[in-house]
């Protein structure tokens, strides 16, 4: 009976010291505290409150945290691909670690549920990041297609500078975590060996945010293609003013659409050869737009 008795009152209350089970909700923000900022009190409480469920990979933290590996190597494949300066092709593992650690995510709320397949809870975590905004460069990433050789280097200056200092907006994004039937300790799965699922989630939500420029490219070249006349000397034209606003006023690229429209818009029904007389009369204004040359 004293046996039976003892058993009960450690079941009732946990031997002192053991931490309680943390919701889903706390542990993706633990989570998220060691995916970003990355801190040795972080870590050292995700290893004691979480990584009891992290089999082989108790207690592996890599110096340079999976996402900003992932931020730096994405952001330089686009510098790459742009053909920016060399002068920009350097280590931006600090800078990256830099970035994660102004960013800061958190969970709203989850649903839990429980896999038939094998017993586990399974916790629908859903997320908001608060993550530095690039929207504002837009204009100046736009630029680089017309004016590459001063264009790339000014814009990835900007972006880097903007990850770092930049206002925060808010992004979201969902994930999953489980719990052992009979430990209750909420944490990411690795699929097929790869990264944790909640990795992959937030990487995800954050890369949207910060890495739009392969959208914003194919959105520019098919608003242009849709922005031509069909007119040799209009287009050309419009051309002179994209590559001056990249040039020397990438905040007025948006110029270009307004001339655009009213090119299209005052020649409806007007023979070919006249509108070639009115976009050749219309250059030298345009010219005289810009303080110096834009060759």
């Amino acid at each position: 009976m004293r046996t039976l008795l003892y058993f009960l009152v450690l079941a009732a209350f946990p031997a002192a010291g053991s931490p309680d089970a943390l919701s889903p909700e706390a542990a993706f923000d633990l989570h998220a505290r060691v995916m970003l900022q990355n801190d040795a009190e972080a870590r050292r409480e995700f290893d004691a409150r979480i990584g009891p469920a992290q089999g082989p990979y108790q207690g592996m933290h890599p110096e340079v945290p999976p996402l900003a590996r992932g931020l730096s190597t994405s952001s330089m494949d686009l510098m790459l691909q742009s053909a920016a300066a060399d002068g920009a092709r350097h280590d931006t593992y600090p800078w990256a670690t830099a970035v994660l650690r102004r960013t800061h995510c958190h969970a709203t709320g989850s649903r839990v549920g429980q896999r038939s397949s094998d017993g586990r809870h399974v916790a629908d975590i859903r997320f908001t990041c608060q993550a530095a905004d690039v929207q504002n460069l837009y204009d100046w990433y736009i630029a680089t297609l017309f004016d590459q050789r001063h264009g790339n280097d000014r814009f990835w200056a900007a972006y880097m500078k903007q990850l770092l200092e930049g206002p925060l907006r808010t992004t979201e994004g969902t994930t999953q975590l489980v719990a052992a039937p009979d430990d209750g300790i909420w944490h990411s799965e690795r699929l097929a060996g790869t990264f944790p699922v909640i990795e992959q989630d937030v990487a995800a939500a954050l890369w949207a945010t910060w890495l739009p420029m392969t959208q914003w490219r194919a959105e520019a070249k098919q608003r242009m293609a849709q922005r031509l006349t069909r007119n040799a000397e209009c287009d050309s034209l419009l051309r002179r003013y994209w590559k001056c606003s990249a040039r020397l006023g990438p905040q007025d690229l948006s110029g270009a659409d307004a001339l655009a429209a009213m090119l299209g818009d005052s020649q409806h029904n007007v023979p070919e050869a006249e509108r070639s007389q009115q976009c050749t009369a219309l250059r030298p204004k345009i010219e005289a737009l810009w303080p110096e040359p834009c060759e």
